[in-house]
């Protein structure tokens, strides 16, 4: 029997739509399966106002000097799991090959954390793994709580998870530890909790430091940090630091405007051509003080090591009651000053009784250098000194978002001779805040209360007339 040329051709057409269909759903299948192969910063684009699922360089560089495997284990029960921090782990097993994310759920593996730690293990707490060292990250550092002597508002919950990965992630890698000692009997500021575990969660070794008795400092010292004394060293203790500087040492000294009448302190920068000035610095230039206080500086940001992470990021630093330091414009041989913080050309100091902050006669003229930098090519010390404690204060650092300690953190990775400085910033759940300095805020002021309002009455008023007119 002959099939008709109609049946014919619609057979053919059949066979070509099925075909086209396979073809069509073959390569649907294809693209998904490597999709699912890309890693997730590809397919997965980070909207949130803060960046919380976004890693930075600092990560970035870190997991890229893995050396072995590295096990992320996820304590969570099943159902359980906290969204944010899973994107942020997916985030990591993408960077590299050496990092494996694996779920364990402690009802049906109960003594499994108890290999690496001895602490409660609650759920979505983080144990970061490799051949010979491991640490345990509760679910209570990942998501924190703030609270803000400023503030009237209600606490604010910060997520610290990449801080804390990473910085788990460059202890297990390296092990390397730097042993800091925090001078202590001459009124110095006491290191809050909170700071002295960032400083530990940034791989370093803290202890306090009586000099009194010592012939020198300790041989395993990698930094001395000296936190706004109130009275001078004695003559014994500044010859054993003198000592320690000559052979290579390593200073963070932070001074401040009510007592720099130390001069056995203040000796130690001899030698290096830095004078330090006396007097409350109060800035006049609005647009580098916070809100309406002439005495909390934010200073120019130079370019330095230290600096770089915070100038790159758009940070601001905030210097609260802070006094000079006289930078010499033709260094010693051998040795390199960088000003790192630095007021406008319209601050000025008032030493002695404070009655008013304005600017009055005999009142020493900017711009002034809050920080400062120093290195010597020939015994490799580096010292670091800024001019007010403050800038350890917790609550001032939450005003720039956490930068006045990321340049602490910062400083001492360059003076211990870190390779990688974590210093990641929380993420606030609900945004940063906006550090706005005053004078920019009386603009702001301006425009929202007065332009723009009278900008929508003009614009409305102009079309009600027209529309009259039709």
């Amino acid at each position: 029997m002959k099939m008709s040329g109609n049946g014919g051709n619609r057979l053919s057409m059949g066979l070509f739509s099925v075909l086209t269909s396979l073809i069509l759903l073959a390569t649907l299948i294809f693209v998904n399966l490597t999709a699912a192969k890309i890693p997730s910063q590809y397919t997965e684009k980070d909207i949130s106002g803060t960046g919380l699922y976004s890693l930075t360089e600092q990560t970035k560089e870190t997991v890229g000097q893995i050396s072995e495997d590295i096990e992320l284990y996820w304590i969570v029960q099943s159902g359980e799991e906290n969204s944010e921090l899973g994107v942020l782990l997916n985030r990591y097993s993408s960077l590299s090959h050496h990092i494996k994310v694996t779920k364990v759920d402690p009802i049906v593996n109960p003594g499994f954390a108890e290999q690496y730690t001895g602490d409660q293990v609650n759920n979505n707490s983080i144990i970061v793994a490799g051949n010979t060292r491991s640490r345990f990250i509760d679910y209570s550092k990942i998501f924190v709580r703030n609270y803000s002597y400023f503030s009237d508002s209600d606490a604010e919950t910060v997520f610290d998870g990449e801080n804390q990965i990473t910085s788990a992630i460059d202890y297990i890698n390296n092990g390397y530890m730097p042993k800091l000692y925090k001078l202590t009997g001459h009124g110095e500021k006491t290191l809050s909790s909170s700071l002295e575990e960032q400083i530990s969660r940034e791989n370093y070794q803290l202890e306090k430091l009586d000099l009194v008795g010592l012939d020198s400092v300790p041989d395993d010292t990698d930094c001395v940090i000296i936190a706004g004394p109130a009275k001078d060293i004695t003559e014994k203790e500044a010859e054993c630091l003198s000592d320690y500087i000559k052979k290579g040492g390593r200073l963070l000294v932070y001074t401040d405007y009510e007592h720099t009448e130390l001069p056995k302190l203040m000796s130690l920068l001899d030698g290096y051509g830095i004078e330090v000035e006396p007097g409350l610095i109060l800035e006049a230039n609005q647009y580098m003080c916070y809100g309406n206080y002439p005495m909390q500086l934010l200073p120019l940001i130079g370019y330095h090591d230290i600096t770089m992470p915070l100038v790159k990021g758009g940070y601001s630093v905030l210097v609260p009651m802070g006094h000079g330091l006289k930078i010499p414009e033709n260094s010693p041989s051998g040795i390199t000053v960088t000003g790192l913080l630095q007021t406008s050309a319209d601050s000025y100091a008032k030493e002695g009784k404070i009655s008013s902050v304005s600017k009055a006669a005999g009142d020493s003229e900017g711009p002034f250098c809050l920080g400062a930098a120093i290195e010597d090519s020939g015994s490799k010390a580096k010292i670091v000194w800024y001019t007010s404690s403050d800038l350890l204060n917790k609550d001032y650092d939450e005003l720039v978002n956490g930068s006045n300690i990321d340049l602490m953190l910062n400083s001492l990775g360059w003076l211990s001779g870190k390779d990688s400085s974590i210093a990641i910033h929380s993420k606030k759940i609900s945004g940063n805040k906006l550090t706005v300095p005053s004078g920019a805020a009386g603009h702001l002021g301006i425009l929202l209360i007065g332009i723009i309002p009278l900008a929508y009455l003009a614009v409305g008023a102009v079309i009600s007339m027209r529309r009259r007119k039709r």
